[in-house]
């Protein structure tokens, strides 16, 4: 079944529906502090600086062995684009199963354009790690309440990516359990789109 909210369109000469099409993020004994992820390498530069908004909708595993209480899971889903592995841009949200609002991936590019500015600006002043290693990346939480439920986000820089310059994108999961517990399941992803075009 569609997230909740969209509906497919119908083709205009057979006048069939759209299929639906998901990417199933499967894992099996999935360690704690671990992840596992699918990548698409793009061949040419994507610019995402003409939108405001980066989304996709997320169905958790129905066998929710990972949900601790109601507001709280070791799972989580992660979003990574950037130029590559060691230069990009994250989210990651706690997932919960089925369509739920707070496992909808709702990046604002304008927060995270932001916080680049900042590890730019630690960078500069010199500003290193708790081992006195060169900063190389900074995280925030997020909290938007009239979006996902309120539900708070993890945004991520590394590196110097550029939203001008999108090369790689990364989908996966993640068990940020603090207890020994493997977890199996999956996740689906949809509908991963730009949105809120620019007018500036």
């Amino acid at each position: 079944t569609p997230p909740p909210g969209v509906k497919r369109r119908r083709l205009t000469q057979s006048r069939a529906r759209e299929r639906e099409q998901s990417l199933v993020l499967q894992y099996t004994d999935l360690d704690a502090g671990h992840q596992a992820a699918a990548s698409k390498v793009i061949s040419r530069n994507a610019d995402y600086t003409k939108y405001t908004r980066l989304r996709m909708y997320v169905h958790g595993d129905s066998v929710a062995s990972y949900v601790i209480d109601a507001d709280s899971s070791d799972m989580e889903v992660f979003l990574r684009f950037g130029i590559d592995g060691a230069n990009y841009y994250e989210m990651a949200t706690p997932v919960y199963p089925g369509w739920d609002d707070r496992n909808e991936m709702d990046v604002d590019l304008l927060i995270m354009s932001q916080l680049k500015a900042r590890l730019l600006e630690r960078q500069l002043a010199g500003v290193v790690d708790s081992l006195g290693a060169t900063l190389v990346w900074l995280d925030s939480l997020v909290i938007d309440e009239n979006r996902r439920d309120g539900a708070p986000a993890l945004y991520r820089v590394r590196g110097r990516p550029s939203m001008q310059q999108i090369k790689q994108l990364s989908l996966g999961v993640r068990n940020r359990g603090l207890q020994l517990r493997e977890y199996s399941g999956q996740a689906w992803v949809d509908e991963l789109r730009l949105d809120d075009a620019r007018n500036d």
